[in-house]
């Protein structure tokens, strides 16, 4: 069986409080990602729990797909924004698409 092509992307996730979600829609779109998905999460850590009962406690999850030069830019922004004094948590992962155009990428080699 022939294999498949995949393409390389960087998933982009931010934590930030809900607040800071149409900043971070600002910020996708500026550094030119094609999307985004938001989740409310919870959770528990250095800053205490995140339980979400008030909209001011409430946490999201806004997750990026990329190509890899755009990341660079939106991780400078997103860096940028913690120098300024936003509490949000970026973590950035590998991956692999079947379709390079849909992340911005245009067409990739391989």
């Amino acid at each position: 069986m022939p294999q498949i092509p995949t393409y390389p992307t960087k998933v982009v996730n931010v934590i930030a409080n809900a607040e800071r979600e149409r900043r971070l829609i600002e910020t996708a779109e500026k550094y030119g990602a094609s999307g985004y998905t938001v989740m409310e999460v919870r959770g528990g850590g250095s800053t205490g729990e995140q339980a979400g009962v008030l909209d001011s406690d409430t946490s999201i999850l806004f997750m990026m797909i990329v190509s890899q030069e755009k990341a660079e830019n939106l991780l400078a922004s997103l860096h940028r924004m913690i120098g300024r004094g936003h509490r949000i948590l970026v973590f950035v992962t590998d991956a692999e698409v079947l379709r390079p155009e849909k992340f911005g990428g245009g067409i990739f080699t391989v």
